[in-house]
């Protein structure tokens, strides 16, 4: 997902793909600056990023929903072309199926969502 305004481009790959009920995934992400000039990300908590996946417009799982995270604000400086890269791992507590993916960044200003279908297995 990508912000032409502000260059801010996001990506999310997920490993392993398809991820498994009840197995290890980890979500990867890579924020990077297609702009011309620096942006600054200035995240609230030591969270950098969350994964939301939904099924019938239900929540089913949040990677952060069981989590504690640092309150200190940070700020991280994106150059023209420089990508910020993170991972969050997990172990992936829901059922088989079809699922919309929503995948943040926590920063502010907010870069682009990342909004997909993911399937998981059994």
């Amino acid at each position: 997902a990508s912000d032409p305004a502000s260059g801010v481009a996001v990506r999310l790959d997920v490993t392993p793909l398809p991820p498994f009920s009840g197995g290890p995934v980890l979500w990867a992400f890579s924020v990077a600056n297609r702009g011309h000039e620096a942006r600054t990300l200035v995240f609230p908590s030591g969270q950098q990023g969350d994964v939301v996946l939904e099924s019938d417009g239900v929540e089913r799982y949040r990677w952060s929903r069981d989590k504690a995270f640092v309150l200190m604000i940070t700020e991280q400086e994106l150059d023209a072309g420089e990508t910020l890269s993170f991972s969050l791992e997990d172990v992936l507590d829901v059922e088989p199926g079809r699922y919309s993916l929503i995948a943040s960044v926590t920063a502010s200003p907010p870069p682009p969502e990342i909004t997909t279908e993911l399937t998981v297995e059994r």
